[in-house]
């Protein structure tokens, strides 16, 4: 037993010495003759993955693997990485690199490896992370050297991916095929942030596909690059096309429909009317107006905007009539670059509402101070936080309960995914405002009903657009409010006070919307609302119930010059 163990031990060590002279063939042979063991069937291994024959080897490391003294474990998910490597199963080459890489002294060697197999599979993103985790780890000159190499590969393939994703995109674009074309060059973009050139053509997709607002977003962000001079002529002839050169622009819809519910709020008007007992729908006409100055887009500097709108809502039915809506909103912003990717400003507006028809008053003014941050994380994905407080008045004693404070705070994640826009966000409001009588309207109570105008919210909501043909635009609105009420409702049964329970409202909103351009500065929309509110607070006689659904559509036209 001794003699056989003291052969095996020297074929062994013989299999060793023809590896370490590169002679892998006797290597193998010496090794297989050896006592089987999980170091010859290791060694055997190793020789059959340097003759080159991948498979043959990841088979014997498997059955070391299995063996009742089998390799180290991080060298032996280390080799069956590399033979998977070599037969083109990158993804599991890429797992079991991993798991060597769980061993201190393999973990840098092991995570460029992870990273080649990734990058080879078509995961460029993740092996570009993975490349991060082994810069992070590399502690010697050696691992440095591999990390570079690593990196070189990561630039040659992203660029020669994003060239060959420009190239398709101008493809598409010249066979007015802009939604496609806009895809290809936002791929460009992610692939290699630094080039211009793909987002400067995402942009002018967006302008052909009647997306003036996105596209002049995205030729202002291009201008903040450092982009050839070419280039840069490119992008702000652009954008004198759209009119982001100009100091002046502007936009106006004009349209008319029907309101389901006039008496209830929460949609084209704000929350600020008390509430009523539900009448019958009531034609409508609305009007809007916006109005917008701004300095022209400069690398690199202090971008300075002042913006006005005004919208008008007149309902056709008398009973409806003082729910008509005035409103007047103004801002001024100052905003600029902070880093490469991360923008901000400050704001300071102001508001001002009217109501009724014949008897047309004043409502409510409001100042506003605010601020904000927007992150480009990529090209394609971008995060913006508002904060915002603002001091309202009521205006004359019908209004005084909207004496107050508010107080906003707001995070929207916005994303391009394919030819759809998308948006999601939340958003935290405190309405620190006072109680109204629900008598107002009908004259003198002796004893009136106070309705509770003070709240606190938090808001959910989604929004997706797209242009599946040239002149049509499609976008959905959708989310949900949940109102928790400062104070409760105070009524009057005789004249006995009733303080009612806390009240909570769900509010779910949605919109859609259909525009359709007929020229160059004309276009016609079709837009339907719907406002569906549950309320916890129970009917009354003065204000019906706090339930209800609400539902507008209108037909009207677009210009902005």
């Amino acid at each position: 037993m001794i003699a056989l163990m003291l052969a095996a031990a020297v074929a062994l060590s013989s299999a060793q010495e023809a590896f370490d002279r590169g002679d892998y063939t006797r290597a193998e042979s010496l090794a297989l003759a050896a006592e089987p063991s999980g170091a010859s069937l290791y060694l055997a291994a190793l020789a059959r993955f340097r003759a080159g024959s991948p498979q043959e080897a990841l088979e014997l490391l498997q059955r070391a693997g299995r063996a009742q003294d089998p390799p180290a474990p991080a060298l032996w998910h280390f080799n069956q990485a590399a033979c998977l490597y070599e037969l083109g199963r990158f993804s599991e080459a890429e797992s079991e690199y991993l798991k060597a890489a769980e061993d201190g002294s393999l973990v840098a060697v092991a995570l460029v490896d992870a990273a080649f197999a990734a990058l080879d599979g078509g995961a460029a993103p993740r092996a570009k992370e993975l490349a991060a985790r082994a810069r992070a780890n590399a502690s010697d000159e050696r691992a440095l050297d591999l990390v570079a190499d690593l990196d070189a590969h990561l630039a040659i393939a992203g660029h020669d991916k994003s060239v060959a994703e420009y190239k398709d995109g101008l493809d598409a674009y010249d066979a007015g095929n802009y939604a496609a074309a806009r895809e290809r060059f936002l791929r460009a973009a992610a692939l290699d942030p630094s080039d211009g050139r793909s987002r400067i053509m995402a942009a002018a997709s967006a302008f052909r596909l009647g997306a003036r607002s996105a596209a002049r977003e995205e030729f202002d962000r291009v201008l903040t690059l450092h982009l050839d001079e070419v280039d840069a002529q490119t992008a702000r002839a652009y954008l004198d096309l759209l009119g982001g050169n100009r100091r002046w622009e502007g936009t106006a819809r004009l349209a008319a429909g029907f309101d389901s519910n006039p008496q209830q709020t929460g949609l084209l008007q704000p929350n600020d009317f008390p509430s009523a007992v539900n009448t019958s729908g009531s034609a409508l006409t609305t009007a809007e107006v916006s109005l917008s100055w701004r300095t022209p887009p400069r690398d690199d500097e202090l971008k300075l905007e002042f913006d006005y709108g005004l919208s008008q809502i007149a309902y056709v039915e008398q009973a409806a009539s003082d729910r008509s809506l005035q409103q007047h909103l103004s801002s001024l912003s100052l905003q600029a670059p902070l880093t490469k990717d991360l923008r901000g400003g400050l704001l300071l507006g102001g508001e001002m509402d009217f109501t009724g028809l014949g008897g047309f008053h004043g409502m409510q003014g409001a100042a506003r101070f605010g601020g904000w941050l927007a992150l480009e994380e990529s090209v394609l994905t971008s995060t913006r936080i508002d904060l915002a407080v603002s001091r309202k008045r009521g205006m004359g004693s019908d209004f005084s309960y909207l004496t107050g404070n508010r107080a906003d705070a707001a995070i929207t994640q916005d994303m391009q995914v394919g030819a759809f826009t998308l948006d999601t966000g939340y958003a935290f409001r405190v309405e620190d405002i006072g109680s109204a009588p629900t008598c107002l309207q009908a004259g003198f109570c002796a004893n009136p009903n106070f309705e509770t105008f003070g709240y606190t919210s938090n808001t959910f909501w989604f929004s997706a657009r797209s242009q599946p043909m040239r002149p049509l635009t499609l976008e959905f609105v959708s989310g949900v409010e949940l109102r928790s009420y400062m104070n409760p409702d105070q009524d009057f049964a005789g004249n006995t006070r009733i303080v009612s329970a806390q009240r909570n409202d769900q509010l779910f909103f949605g919109s859609a919307t259909a525009t359709m351009r007929v020229s160059t500065m004309l276009a016609l929309s079709l837009r339907y609302d719907l406002v569906n509110n549950a309320s916890n607070s129970p009917s009354t006689a003065a204000t019906g119930s706090r339930s209800y659904m609400k539902s507008v559509l209108s037909l009207g036209t677009l210009i902005w010059w």
